[in-house]
């Protein structure tokens, strides 16, 4: 169809994946519904998670590390507030990327950091999955292939036949077509709207 944009992948089980999770930005209670979601797109051949785990915080990964097979990528955080972390995933990806490794590239977070990596990532002829709460920037969504959202573990659940899923929505439809609106109308001619307002 004239306009329309595909991309062109391989047979589904042969498609290679390389999962690449934030811990310092996704809990370790999404990542096996997480994983099941991925799944569906190919082999998950490389599952790597990044952050200071000497940090008593990342702790908790610990047991969902060893249950669903991740190396683990140890990354002080050199300063607080700055995103040592980030920056060592992104070296990683970018190795993947020139080895040539993987069809499919899926980053596990919700921060607006990895925007340009996935802009390079699909630019190199990669598909690129993101995973991230509903709070994730519009340009990191906008950047990857496929967006799949998660706010809590009841959102990324395993498909079982005959069996409902019941997601609970804690915020009406209605509040927040009144937050994109208010944010509309105080936006400046850039789009952007100050958080004060």
């Amino acid at each position: 169809m004239e306009g329309e944009v595909t991309f062109k992948m391989k047979q589904i089980k042969e498609n290679k994946i390389a999962v690449l999770v934030d811990s310092e930005n996704v809990s370790y209670k999404q990542i096996k519904g997480i994983l099941e979601e991925v799944e569906k797109h190919g082999r998950i051949c490389m599952k790597r998670v990044y952050g200071d785990f000497s940090k008593p915080v990342a702790l908790a990964w610990k047991s969902e590390v060893l249950k669903n097979g991740f190396k683990t990528i140890h990354q002080f955080s050199y300063t607080d507030g700055k995103n040592a972390t980030d920056i060592a995933l992104v070296i990683d990806a970018i190795d993947i990327l020139h080895n040539n490794e993987v069809d499919i590239f899926c980053i596990v977070s919700s921060d607006s950091d990895f925007t340009p990596l996935t802009q390079r990532l699909r630019e190199s002829g990669k598909y690129v999955i993101g995973v991230g709460k509903h709070t994730t920037p519009e340009a990191f969504v906008a950047s990857c292939d496929k967006f799949i959202y998660y706010d809590n573990a009841s959102e990324i659940v395993p498909h079982k036949p005959n069996a409902s899923v019941k997601v609970k929505n804690t915020v009406p439809k209605n509040i927040l077509e009144m937050i994109v609106q208010s944010i509309r109308n105080l936006s400046d001619k850039d789009g952007w709207a100050a958080i004060g307002k």
